[in-house]
């Protein structure tokens, strides 16, 4: 009996001795696997048994082989991976939207808004040069278009942007249901013969999956008794146990532009974001450019306006036989002021425009005052005009309004307007739209520069009106009459500017504390090659050590049974 019993005593060893150097080789093999966790075999004491008056041990047994986990460093991690996510995408789409304004170069729209008002510059010093007005012309096209050019930028950046939300719903919805496989075989694997035992390789698989969605969305987890792992986000499961509960999106409007919104597609409701990628993508996509455009369509509207209104009141080198407005009105029986106009509520009503009437024929010229009354209509505004002698006005089916001079002999301009009727109707205006998805050139003055409104009078080489657009670019027209055009817009590439840099250096902290977690993680759970030598060689000569007590025993028994 106590013979063969140490014979188990030197199997049992062999084998645990056996099984450790085999974890050890596990440890040293997966050293450079993402997310693998150091696995130890925990040694017991077997069952020990009576000999005579004794209690005698039988030797030892690999009782679990487990993961060195710190839990709390666990947990930290996945907090630090959902930081970095949002982070991450934040400070990349920022950056993207800071260089689509190529602010300090030679086509930036500061360096364009020169060109314009330096193009006025010299038109107000050659008022007769038509070549001149065409340079006038030629500028504020390229203002304008850089204007529309930079809106597309940034609703690019949007659209891609929400293309990757899309991407990053989809890619949750794969991790999802691999974490949901891998729930089933853990289960499978752990309880497979009756007895439990850890799947340490498949834990570690589904505990890398978990921080790759906390990287896309914050997420909280709970593990049931039998090991399978429960995943929620904003309190609602996505795993349970083996079940996978996906994400889905909805689209809505927001800023002229359709986008995703991430929802649970079970129950349809939306998904309260509080970190990770899609966070950082809808925050950048939704708040800092919408009101980067917001600003920017601001800066369009005032100056549009204003620069109209001075324009409207001008003359170029001839006046007008016929004009129609560039802007409808769905109802001329509806208040101007409370119209569908885009620049209905710059309106400045009551307030007045004259209409100079030009008689080429006499070579009088009559200033009519045209009075702008509250609750004024197109329709009553058409009726005042065409009340005017040798001038006829009519409103087309569309809305628009038409005036026209009775005869040949008779030609038409505007000036005076402090009502601001002309700009928001579009007559004799210099822009079209009212944002920078759509500001343009007025196409008359486009194709005919010399109506380009340099004048107040019919006198030869009279630059009045000139040097009051050119003023227009001083007035304090923003930000509560303490900001023009200039200090407006750098505002708002400051702001861009200075949102890029703290988003920058948000991630560069973030992704600096991850790192520190995950150095924390990785030297408790981590492989480190130069212990598991040590355990190697240790294992190793106790292995060496059990086979040669083995050999001794057998020695023993040869002796025993030669008797």
């Amino acid at each position: 009996m106590a013979i063969t019993g140490a014979l188990g005593i030197a199997s049992r060893a062999l084998a645990a001795f056996q099984q450790a150097i085999t974890v050890t080789g596990n440890n040293i093999a997966n050293v450079n696997t993402p997310g693998y966790t150091r696995q130890i075999a925990n040694f017991s004491a077997t069952t020990p048994v009576r000999l005579g008056a004794h209690i005698v041990g039988t030797g030892t047994q690999v009782l679990s082989i487990t993961r060195r986990l710190d839990l709390f460093i666990e947990a930290q991690l996945k907090r630090e991976q959902t930081t970095l996510g949002s982070r991450r995408e934040f400070s990349g789409a920022l950056s993207r939207i800071e260089g689509e304004f190529g602010e300090l170069t030679d086509t930036d729209l500061s360096s364009l808004l020169d060109g314009f008002f330096n193009a006025l510059e010299e038109a107000s010093q050659n008022p007769e040069d038509v070549a001149i007005r065409r340079q006038v012309v030629v500028k504020a096209e390229e203002f304008a278009g850089a204007i529309r050019e930079l809106r597309r930028g940034i609703d690019g950046v949007r659209s891609d942007l929400n293309a990757q939300v899309s991407a990053e719903v989809l890619a949750a919805n794969e991790i999802i249901t691999e974490i949901a496989t891998l729930n089933q075989q853990i289960l499978r694997s752990e309880f497979s013969d009756g007895s439990v035992s850890n799947a340490n390789d498949l834990r570690d698989q589904r505990d890398q999956l978990v921080r790759d969605l906390s990287g896309k969305v914050k997420v909280t987890t709970s593990e049931q008794d039998n090991g399978l792992l429960n995943v929620f986000i904003s309190g609602e499961p996505v795993v349970f146990g083996t079940e996978k509960f996906l994400l889905s999106t909805r689209d809505t409007v927001v800023s002229g532009v359709t986008v995703k919104i991430p929802i649970f597609a079970g129950n349809l409701s939306d998904i309260s974001l509080q970190g990770g990628t899609l966070k950082g993508l809808i925050d950048a996509r939704d708040t800092n450019a919408v009101n980067y455009i917001g600003t920017l369509d601001t800066m369009v509207k005032e100056f549009v306006f204003r620069f109209n209104q001075v324009h409207a009141s001008g003359r170029g080198l001839s006046a007008f036989s016929t004009i129609t407005a560039v802007n409808a009105v769905s109802s001329s029986t509806t208040a101007l002021a409370s119209s569908n106009l885009a620049m209905a509520s710059k309106l400045s009503i009551p307030g007045s425009f004259q209409l100079r009437v030009e008689n080429s024929a006499t070579g009088s010229e009559d200033l009519v005052d045209v009075q702008i009354d509250s609750g004024e209509t197109l329709s009553s505004l058409r009726t005042k005009l065409d009340a005017i002698a040798n001038i006829d006005a009519t409103i087309s089916t569309d809305g628009k309004l038409t005036i026209t001079s009775a005869a040949a002999n008779i030609k038409f301009s505007f000036n005076n307007d402090t009502s601001g009727v002309l700009a928001a109707l579009g007559l004799n205006t210099f822009f079209t739209g009212s944002s920078s998805f759509d500001v343009n050139i007025d196409a008359l003055v486009d194709g005919d520069p010399s109506l380009v409104a340099l004048a107040r009078s019919t006198a030869p080489g009279d630059n009045t009106n000139a040097l009051n657009l050119i003023a227009v670019r001083d007035e304090n027209l923003f930000n509560s009459n303490a900001s023009n055009i200039d200090a407006y817009y750098q505002g708002l590439v400051g702001t861009v500017g200075v949102d890029a840099s703290q988003a920058e250096d948000l991630f560069e902290i973030a992704e600096l504390t991850l790192n520190q977690v995950q150095n924390s993680r990785d030297a408790v759970s981590g492989v480190n090659i130069d212990e598991e030598l040590i355990n190697l060689t240790s294992f190793q000569a106790a292995y060496t050590a059990a086979a040669r007590y083995t050999s001794v025993i057998s020695d023993l028994l040869d002796v025993l049974v030669n008797l």
